[in-house]
């Protein structure tokens, strides 16, 4: 365990310290070492929603924010705005990467070790209810967008609202629902 929370510090610092006078270089040993590290964790950029999310973040900015001072295929875009954002899509990437190399390299009972360790005991029993209630929130989710006419929405906005409503209320119910039969199954 202790090396894993040396590897997460030291990528999270190496997210922390990327500037744009120093990406070319840190970035790129910072992804190296990762892979070094632990390869399965690239496997998170094999999802093309993943490269969507990052094009949007990037593009959306640069190109609605001005003052538009450059030009690419006779487009006109902030170029400011597109190193910051670049800048801010390698820490996201970096602090990704951290993240799931750490959680590949630890155990869940070792993570709880380590936490208890640090007086944050209910951790553990966190863990198991959100464990137990993953299943059933998903079919909670499902079920919510299942019959969602999205034509209507994207014309009328406004009802979206009462859906994510609905949404949050029947979340709550199921974490409710889940909560004592976690607390008989301890006593148990």
């Amino acid at each position: 365990m202790k090396w894993s929370l040396l590897y997460f510090f030291l990528g999270v610092i190496a997210a922390l310290l990327l500037n744009e006078h120093n990406h070319l270089c840190l970035f790129p040993a910072a992804l190296a070492g990762l892979a070094l590290i632990d390869r399965r964790a690239f496997r998170i950029f094999l999802r093309w929603k993943l490269w969507l999310f990052f094009l949007l973040l990037v593009a959306i900015p640069v190109l609605v924010v001005g003052p538009r001072d450059a030009r690419w295929i006779n487009l006109p875009y902030n170029s400011t705005m597109l190193r910051l954002n670049l800048l801010m899509v390698e820490r996201s990437i970096l602090l990704m990467l951290t993240l799931r190399v750490f959680t590949n390299r630890i155990s869940p009972a070792a993570l709880s070790r380590g936490l208890a360790r640090i007086h944050l005991q209910q951790f553990d029993e966190v863990f198991r209810l959100s464990q137990s209630m993953l299943p059933e929130l998903r079919a909670a989710i499902g079920r919510s967008f299942k019959d969602v006419q999205w034509r209507q929405i994207a014309r009328r906005p406004s009802g979206l609202m009462p859906l994510l409503s609905r949404l949050v209320a029947s979340i709550i119910f199921a974490a409710r629902r889940s909560a004592p039969s976690a607390g008989q199954e301890e006593a148990g």
